[in-house]
This record gives C-alpha cells, sequence and structure tokens, in this order.
C-alpha cells in the first residue's frame, strides 16, 4: 500500500535523475487530491475482497461466545453529524531555530464533529466468573442505492466499524455504555 503511493508519486522522476520534490502521492496530508489515490485504495481494497470472499464462511463456533447472550442493545440519543469551525495552532510548522522571532501562525478550518450519543448494550454472563469480552459495533447499511433492502451477504462489505471496545463482564447482568 505505502509502496503504492510512493510509486504513483514518484512518476515523473522514478529513479531520482532530476532531484524532483516528492509528488502528492507521497504525502498523506495531500494525497486524496489525487484521483489515482482512489484508484488505488480501491485496488488493494478488492485484493482483499477477493481474498475474504475465497475462505470458507465462519461457523457458529468459530463466532460464538459460550456463557454469554446480548439481552438487548440500543443507542441513546441520536448520531447527529454537523460541521464546526476550528482553529489550528501551526507554530510547529514553521522554523523555530534561534534568532527567528516567535510569529504565531494559526490555520481556521471546517471539521466534522457530531452531537453527543452512547451505545447501550445489556449482557448477561452465565459462566459463573468474570470473562473480558470485545465489543464491536458496526453502521451498516439498510438499503441500497435503489432503495431496495440489502441482505447481510449483499451489505456486510458496506459496514463501517464505528467502535471497539474491551470490557470485564462480571457474572450475571451488566449494563454496558460506551460514550461517543
Amino acid at each position: 500500500h505505502n509502496l503504492g503511493h510512493m510509486m504513483l508519486g514518484r512518476q515523473g522522476d522514478p529513479h531520482g535523475k532530476y532531484d524532483m520534490s516528492p509528488g502528492v502521492m507521497e504525502h498523506f496530508e495531500t494525497s486524496t487530491r489525487d484521483p489515482s489515490f482512489f484508484r488505488l485504495h480501491k485496488y488493494i481494497d478488492n485484493i482483499f475482497k477477493e481474498h475474504k470472499d475465497s475462505l470458507p464462511p465462519y461457523t457458529k463456533n468459530d463466532l460464538e461466545f459460550s456463557g454469554i447472550s446480548i439481552d438487548s442493545l440500543g443507542i441513546d440519543g441520536e448520531l447527529k453529524t454537523f460541521f464546526e469551525g476550528y482553529e489550528f495552532d501551526l507554530r510547529n510548522a514553521v522554523d523555530s531555530a534561534e534568532g527567528v522571532e516567535d510569529v504565531a501562525v494559526t490555520a481556521n478550518v471546517h471539521r466534522l464533529n457530531h452531537n453527543d450519543f452512547s451505545f447501550v448494550v445489556d449482557v448477561n454472563n452465565n459462566n459463573g466468573a468474570p470473562v473480558e469480552a470485545t465489543f464491536r459495533i458496526y453502521m451498516c447499511p439498510q438499503y441500497d442505492s435503489n432503495g431496495e433492502e440489502l441482505s447481510y451477504g449483499n451489505g456486510h462489505w458496506q459496514c463501517i466499524e464505528m467502535d471497539k471496545f474491551w470490557k470485564k463482564l462480571s457474572p450475571g447482568a451488566n449494563h454496558v455504555t460506551r460514550k461517543s
């Protein structure tokens, strides 16, 4: 993946013969401006997808967490996103050599943020002893671009992992709240 970025960024001078500056693909700050960025990532994603699709499906034994049951799952609040103004301090990006006066340098940008919400899970541990559990929370589309309902087999590649965390579950009922 990283080598692909470098190869695409150095197309104009692949052997360094002309001592050209690095291309936009070689810097994570600018690489998304190059159309080849998305082609490279789609290509890498497809290699991974083809490999995963060639594997046998998981069995119940692979996925089962013996003695653990989820009684309820929900969201407290609403996932609502918005853009807000933010001022970055860029003093570390300028020359700080001796004899150079410090200058306040900032950049104002719009960044994506969200209102607070929480994932709420009621889990029952029937093992009689505490166990460490990994929670993974995914956001998945329910419908495709034509408004047709997606089956798991067709929609799972569009899922995004929203959070992953670990929690020790004591024996019996456990109420787990994970704040955004």
